[in-house]
């Protein structure tokens, strides 16, 4: 248990009750333009989930004023996300500090922060929780998808609601994390029910956007979908195929499978996130028509 440190007259403690949509303002101020968004979002989806969700908001205060905050929120999967203090605040290191207490208690595999890759951070005071820089990701987006009625049929088969096969699913996420560029870095982190957990866990969940992709009836691959803003958006949050299976063109297949599915359902969008440095990804998508609208980066603490 952790519970008020001093820092000569700054208190470092978990934010009361009464005083946290205080708190919630300092964050949100010292947070980028893009993380503020996703705070508004989440906070208004905790409000109706969990009433104890903020009780590792963290707040520094000095003589009755609150100087600087910062939120560890557990997450699904057996991970954590940081919503991270205002850097240039004097209180930002102490404050990094009792978050890294937080997560020694939690002990999770991995935490993480996603930032815009032009904010400002500071790494030395990130690293006082372990936390290091990972992998820049590009955000792509495919306004109002169609299907190409040129792209010829794909002698793959998709089969829906792969959740339902546990087995099947775990089984081939994880060859098709083998020799994968896409975060490689967390390969083998975590077990196959965290991770299906964390993805359950984007947008919307429907199984009828989960797909285990066959070849000649056998598990090769993984396409995973879901829902944002009552269906305007889809999401690309996973696709992979396993290495004995690659260089057939078959990741491109499992694309033009999601594009006709945002079209089938009439979303507006189709985005997803990809490493920066998965150049064969990048070239994929780029000649299947998505652009850039973010690009960001993911600090990270992973376990040893």
């Amino acid at each position: 248990m952790f519970y008020a440190e001093s820092m000569s007259q700054i208190e470092i403690y978990r934010c009361p009750l009464a005083e946290s949509q205080e708190a919630l303002r300092c964050l949100h101020h010292g947070i980028s333009a893009d993380q503020q968004d996703a705070l508004v979002a989440t906070l208004e989806q905790l409000r109706r989930q969990d009433a104890i969700a903020l009780e590792n908001l963290i707040i520094a205060k000095e003589q009755d004023q609150i100087l600087a905050a910062t939120w560890v929120q557990p997450a699904p999967g057996n991970t954590a996300i940081l919503w991270p203090p205002d850097f240039t605040s004097p209180a930002a290191s102490e404050l990094m500090r009792f978050v890294d207490g937080i997560l020694n208690e939690w002990q999770v595999p991995l935490a993480q922060m996603v930032i815009g890759s032009s904010a400002e951070v500071d790494i030395e005071a990130l690293a006082l929780a372990d936390f290091h820089r990972l992998v820049e990701l590009d955000y792509l987006s495919l306004e109002q998808p169609q299907a190409d009625p040129k792209w010829p049929a794909s002698t793959l088969h998709f089969e829906p609601d792969a959740a339902k096969h546990p087995t099947r699913l775990h089984d081939v996420i994880l060859q098709s994390y083998e020799e994968t560029l896409d975060c490689p870095q967390l390969n083998d982190l975590r077990d196959p029910e965290d991770v299906v957990a964390s993805y359950r866990a984007q947008g919307e969940y429907k199984g009828e956007n989960w797909f285990l992709v066959q070849s000649d009836r056998t598990d090769i691959g993984v396409l995973i979908l879901a829902d944002h803003n009552d269906g305007k958006v889809l999401e690309l949050v996973y696709m992979g195929v396993a290495p004995r299976v690659r260089g057939r063109a078959f990741g491109e297949h499992i694309l033009h499978h999601a594009i006709r599915c945002a079209a089938n359902t009439q979303a507006e969008r189709l985005v997803l996130a990809v490493d920066t440095q998965n150049n064969p990804a990048q070239a994929m998508y780029r000649r299947a028509g998505f652009t850039a609208w973010d690009r960001r980066t993911v600090y990270a603490r992973v376990a040893d």
